[in-house]
């Protein structure tokens, strides 16, 4: 393409130079259509985002100031679950009846003593209780608080399963609250004994008492707040610096080898 001709006009020429970079830019960097995504969680409406905005901002609020009337100002601001969880039963689709009988078919055999209904009974009697079974978790699931009749006396908001604290929101606060006190509690008895153990065997009684306690059964913290991990966070480093002998003003990050959750440290 000669675009130098000096017989063209200055329009043509203008023509040709945008054609020709047109051109290059679709080679380089070529035009894609962006298909929109559907939201994972559609019933957060305007109104519930800013019912979430304003439960933030007094969260934020009391942290700054540590008052109790912010306090007090966040707690009032709570309300905003129970409109997200209405919201959110509203969006429900009821599940039909071959879900279910899929669902069970694909139960495997247990042998907990703590099974309301082994899994190889309710396969048994699907065919009697799957139609009241499917009704009362439809029912459950579309109705914020349903009316269990005679059963109402046995829901709690917290239990306990080989010895994890769930709560109705599968928050584990309860259960981590748990943890930390307890892991801090330990840190302090072994803080005493430092000085009577050497370094390999005072190493081994961290990992028993504190590392195991951090580590059970958390493949059940994946997706919890990250507020929730840094608590589980603090254990850890105070573990890290009772072993190593570093000052609580000093930095963490250098006490760690290189993989998470290995002491670099030295006799």
């Amino acid at each position: 393409m000669d675009v130098l001709n000096c017989d063209l006009s200055a329009e043509e020429v203008l023509l040709r130079f945008n054609s020709t970079c047109a051109h290059v830019l679709d080679l380089v960097a070529p035009l894609k259509t962006l298909y929109y995504k559907s939201r994972s969680e559609p019933w957060l409406d305007d109104s519930t985002h800013c019912l979430r905005q304003i439960c933030r901002r007094f969260e934020r609020k009391w942290k700054k100031d540590k008052l109790q009337v912010s306090l007090q100002m966040f707690r009032d601001s709570l309300f905003h679950q129970k409109a997200v969880k209405t919201a959110k039963s509203s969006n429900f689709t009821p599940i039909t009846e071959k879900y279910l009988i899929d669902l069970v078919e694909h139960l495997k055999p247990t042998g907990s003593s703590i099974d309301v209904v082994p899994p190889y009974f309710l396969k048994q009697v699907l065919d009697v209780v799957g139609p009241h079974l499917l009704c009362l978790i439809n029912h459950s699931l579309t109705v914020p608080n349903p009316n269990l009749g005679g059963l109402s006396s046995c829901v709690k908001q917290y239990v306990k399963n080989l010895g994890v604290v769930f709560d109705e929101h599968l928050r584990f606060d309860r259960q981590i609250n748990s943890v930390v006190k307890t892991s801090f509690f330990q840190l302090r008895l072994l803080s005493k004994a430092k000085s009577f153990l050497s370094f390999k065997n005072f190493e081994k009684v961290i990992h028993a008492f504190i590392t195991t306690r951090l580590d059970y059964c958390n493949s059940l913290y994946v997706g919890i707040s990250q507020t929730a991990l840094s608590r589980l966070q603090l254990v850890q480093n105070a573990a890290a610096r009772l072993l190593a002998g570093v000052q609580k003003q000093d930095h963490i990050t250098p006490v760690f080898g290189p993989y998470t959750g290995s002491l670099c440290v030295t006799e």
